[in-house]
């Protein structure tokens, strides 16, 4: 008798967290005057794409239904499997990505903490890895986990995922569901996230402004076609500016923070791990990317155009004439040390946590914090070479 109590007492516990005290109708109303505005402010987000537009999908039909907590539930069960697959290794690091982080803080959450948006908690990346390399089976297929999430989705609500694969989602699930919002450190999305692995040490700049370099970048020069273009340009108008500069291997930390400012040009995906890890050791970051640029916080204090340099392929001469005017002036140099010590928490996994807390309790809004929509891209990463 007292086990069944306690069994009891236990399903009460998890039901009064997953959707509170309040009773399911007036749950389900909670979340409709929420998703009023989370609706209006996102519907543009979602309808600012190529493909969208060409379908001429509106989302006029947005609605919260009355099922909508046995929807939830549903989901959550069906997409178990896609969060059980082993954490992949990438360069060195072991994870925990941040799909890991985000599945790990907010699963537990209640769906009124989402103000109208549906989570969906998936390994994107884990599967696509598990897909080329590690091969454990039957773990699913990223075909195989697109085309369930297809099936099981519906037309009139608003999902969130957090993607971290250079496919973000892959193309064919957002062509059939389009309702899903895309937080994407790959580069394939609708709101740009930073790409992270791990956390480098933060190292004070040089009181003398004296380093060893004023330009270098750390780190394959072949992992895509446009990064090799890309540093190609740029370091022929370092050279012709007369500008210190280095393109090595080797421990990436110690190189950076030797450095003034230190080059990310895209990879595989639209972003660069060596992006944030510029950041995280306090020195100016230049990312440089070839079709759309995919920096995260754009239009707010933390975008990189307030601390570093963004530069597209074939633009080289004038982003190194702002390198040059920088690196050669120790007031602006000092400054954007400032600003990147003070952003610097941003481009880490607490910092986008938060980011993301603050997105779901105000989503868009003014103290929604500084994630933000872009354009998304015409095509997946793997679709483009060049240009």
């Amino acid at each position: 008798m007292n086990l069944t109590f306690t069994l009891l007492g236990f399903f009460v516990v998890v039901l009064v967290h997953f959707f509170g005290s309040c009773s399911s109708d007036e749950l389900v109303e909670e979340l409709r005057a929420k998703a009023t505005t989370t609706f209006a402010r996102i519907r543009p987000c979602l309808i600012n794409s190529n493909h969208t537009r060409s379908i001429g999908k509106t989302f006029d039909n947005l609605n919260i239904p009355d099922d909508i907590l046995e929807h939830y539930k549903f989901l959550l069960g069906k997409t178990e499997r896609m969060r059980k697959l082993p954490i992949h290794s990438s360069a060195g690091y072991s994870g925990p990505w941040i799909e890991n982080h985000y599945i790990s803080h907010f699963l537990s959450k209640p769906l009124s903490y989402f103000n109208g948006l549906v989570p969906l908690f998936v390994q994107f990346v884990d599967t696509h890895v598990n897909d080329f390399r590690t091969k454990i089976r039957p773990n699913p297929t990223l075909k195989e986990t697109s085309a369930e999430l297809a099936s099981l989705l519906r037309d009139d609500l608003i999902y969130v995922v957090v993607s971290q694969d250079d496919q973000g989602i892959t193309a064919d699930l957002f062509e059939k569901k389009p309702n899903i919002l895309v937080l994407s450190a790959g580069g394939y999305g609708h709101i740009p996230i930073p790409l992270i692995k791990g956390e480098l040490s933060y190292v004070e700049p040089r009181k003398n402004n004296k380093y060893e370099w004023d330009v270098s970048f750390c780190g394959s020069s072949s992992s895509h076609p446009s990064r090799t273009a890309m540093l190609i340009e740029a370091e022929k108008e370092i050279k012709l500016k007369g500008l210190s500069y280095v393109n090595r291997n080797g421990p990436i930390a110690q190189f950076v923070e030797q450095t003034k400012v230190n080059l990310a040009p895209r990879g595989y995906g639209r972003s660069s791990y060596r992006f944030a890890e510029i950041v995280q050791v306090g020195r100016i970051p230049v990312y440089m990317f070839n079709d759309f640029s995919w920096a995260a916080y754009e239009g707010t204090p933390a975008a990189i155009t307030e601390f570093g340099f963004h530069s597209q392929l074939g633009d080289a001469v004038r982003l190194v004439e702002g390198i040059q005017a920088v690196v050669k002036n120790d007031t602006e140099l000092n400054r954007r040390f400032q600003k990147v010590k003070e952003v610097r928490q941003l481009y880490t996994y607490g910092g986008l946590i938060q980011q993301i807390e603050l997105f779901f309790a105000d989503p868009l809004g003014p103290s929604g914090g500084y994630l933000r929509c872009a354009k998304v891209p015409d095509s997946e990463n793997r679709k483009r070479a060049i240009l």
